[in-house]
């Protein structure tokens, strides 16, 4: 089974993905790990507060 969410960062779905993931048992992969590897200092520094 797969199950794709996609959203805007901080929006909650790595929180959605981790919830649905231990409900029905499945593995969990977050795309974050990978696409937020190079900007990590940006989106960690708080820029994107609002």
């Amino acid at each position: 089974m797969k199950i794709h969410i996609f959203g805007a960062s901080e929006s909650g779905v790595t929180t959605a993905g981790e919830a649905l993931s231990k409900k029905l048992d499945i593995p969990y992969f977050d795309s974050d790990t990978y696409f937020w590897e190079k900007t990590q200092t940006y989106h960690s520094t708080g820029m994107f507060r609002w």
